[in-house]
């Protein structure tokens, strides 16, 4: 791991990984945003980071400059930044990854999270992404997802989850999951849609669905003070945006339509690289109750788990 700067070797308890990036994987902010509140809720620790020199063209993502804390000048460069909690209860503990897309070598970056989810026996990475979608802002948010773990009829008590049909550009999130395909590590992605005729960002509502689902996954009691105190005031922003556009509330109301119809039949307009979301949080909440950890510290077998690739 030679791009990987280590502060502590943390001893972690049947862990699981949740990831996000900010860039194209993170429409309005709503992935990072999730991920630093849950990070803030948990207090969680830093304990490593990657690199930035070998990844990034910096005349794209350029470095930023300001004081620090003794009021000395420093350049601040692309952060990529492992932390950790320790659930005192003795159940799972949690690590996160928060990261910038890179423009250079994926590969080389994406396995570095993996060694690192490898060496601290990482059974899951759950992978936080936010997209654009023609989803109206009046709405409760949108969550998608998909998964790998499958074929195992007594984790799920649905049909596993059908491979995506997708085929075009993608992002750092997917180099990530075919690593841990590769490695055998379990994944997951949720995915919240954000309005795409919005420009204000951060979207808090798109967050607060995100850490809800990704709450409900783990067993977490996750605060969401912080992010609903923000949601007025966003509101009050998206409000006077739209207010005065006639063409925009025309638009929004037949984005409505369609999002009351297809919740009316039970069916899915999506994304077309991510299944059901139901689907995704049933399985992975059936996978989670079999695969508590013991009383010794280990989890139960799971090489029975099939991998999708």
């Amino acid at each position: 791991m030679d791009h990987l700067i280590v502060d502590e070797v943390p001893e972690l308890r049947s862990p699981i990984m949740v990831v996000s990036f900010s860039g194209w994987p993170d429409a309005q902010e709503a992935a990072t945003g999730a991920i630093k509140h849950l990070a803030k809720q948990l207090n969680t620790r830093k304990f490593a980071s990657i690199d930035a020199e070998e990844f990034y063209v910096f005349t794209r993502t350029r470095p930023h400059v300001g004081n620090n804390d003794f009021g000395e000048r420093e350049v601040i460069w692309p952060t990529n930044d492992f932390s950790y909690w320790q659930d005192d209860t003795g159940g799972r503990d949690i690590l996160l990854f928060t990261g910038v897309e890179p423009q250079l070598k994926w590969k080389t970056y994406a396995s570095t999270i993996v060694d690192v989810a490898i060496q601290h026996n990482v059974e899951m990475v759950i992978v936080l992404g936010s997209l654009l979608d023609g989803i109206p802002h009046t709405r409760a948010p949108r969550i998608t997802g998909s998964a790998n773990v499958s074929d195992v009829e007594e984790l799920m008590e649905q049909d596993a989850l059908q491979p995506s049909g997708y085929q075009g550009p993608t992002g750092i999130t997917s180099a990530l999951m075919e690593e841990c395909a590769k490695s055998g590590i379990k994944y997951s992605s949720l995915w919240g849609h954000a309005p795409h005729y919005l420009q204000t960002s951060p979207n808090p509502r798109v967050s607060m669905a995100l850490v809800k689902q990704i709450a409900r996954v783990l067993g977490l009691d996750i605060s969401l003070a912080d992010l609903e105190e923000s949601c007025g005031p966003y509101d009050r922003r998206v409000l006077r945006t739209m207010a005065t556009d006639v063409e925009a509330v025309t638009y929004i109301q037949g984005l409505e339509d369609k999002y009351d119809q297809a919740l009316g039949t039970q069916t899915e307009v999506t994304h077309d690289e991510l299944p059901n979301p139901d689907a995704v949080i049933e399985e992975l909440e059936a996978f989670f109750r079999q695969n508590t950890p013991g009383e010794d510290g280990d989890s139960y077998d799971l090489g029975d788990i099939g991998l999708r690739g």
